[in-house]
């Protein structure tokens, strides 16, 4: 039977990693027509999280939160592509007081599609997913991966999800074998998608965060296509 390795608490990690994200994202202000449309759609569904309530819920001594239980996200810098909108928002919730520390990270992807017909309704969509760390060391879940959601309050389903879509598979497996490479794993897959994610990295390292040493164990970090005439 497969045994998985116990997982490194880098709470402290995880704790600088995510206070320091919204500093990085382009202000509200600066968004284009279309991506004020969008956050105007999106503000009545979700609270910002910024860098003041970051630092409320997760002062040092501090080792669980729940923002979705809240409905706060961290707005991501919006980004264009095609004839969509996006606005891809996250939030993290963990609890590092259990000797198996947990982790969820939910992140939503919102497209708004750009009408230049002169109407006033455009269509938005969303896509729901949440990275998870295992809950138990045996089943059919027990390795990290992230799934498709349909929201991330209990009990609501987002207007936005297509209720097609299955919150069971596919359970997608994750390039991390701890909380913090969830965290990043998560972060890249869905940052700017006009942003070079060395850029990102260059600004966590310049805000103190020894990033390179949390990437270093990370296959897509080590990872490079082989030479021309190498296998």
């Amino acid at each position: 039977m497969f045994k998985m390795r116990k997982c490194s608490d880098g709470l402290l990690d995880l704790r600088n990693l995510l206070i320091q994200l919204p500093d990085f994202q382009l202000p509200f202000q600066n968004y284009s027509s279309h991506a004020q449309q969008l956050l105007g759609i999106v503000n009545k569904e979700h609270e910002v999280a910024d860098r003041t309530y970051l630092e409320s819920k997760l002062p040092i001594a501090a080792s669980k939160m729940a923002m979705s239980e809240e409905n706060k996200f961290v707005f991501l810098t919006p980004f264009e592509f095609g004839t969509y909108t996006y606005l891809p928002l996250l939030s993290v919730d963990m609890d590092f007081t259990k000797p198996w520390p947990m982790i969820s990270i939910h992140a939503l992807h919102y497209g708004l599609h750009k009408r230049h017909d002169g109407g006033k309704e455009s269509e938005t969509r969303c896509f729901g997913y949440r990275y998870d760390k295992p809950a138990v060391r045996v089943g059919d879940h027990d390795y990290f991966h992230v799934q498709f959601t349909h929201g991330t309050e209990k009990g609501r389903r987002n207007r936005h999800i297509d209720d097609w879509i299955s919150t069971k598979d596919p359970s997608i497996p994750v390039d991390a074998t701890d909380s913090v490479q969830l965290f990043l794993s998560a972060v890249i897959a869905i940052r700017n998608g006009a942003k070079n994610r060395r850029d990102l990295f260059e600004e966590w390292r310049q805000s103190g965060i020894a990033i390179n040493s949390l990437l270093m164990p990370m296959a897509f970090h080590r990872w490079k296509p082989p030479r021309t005439g190498q296998a």
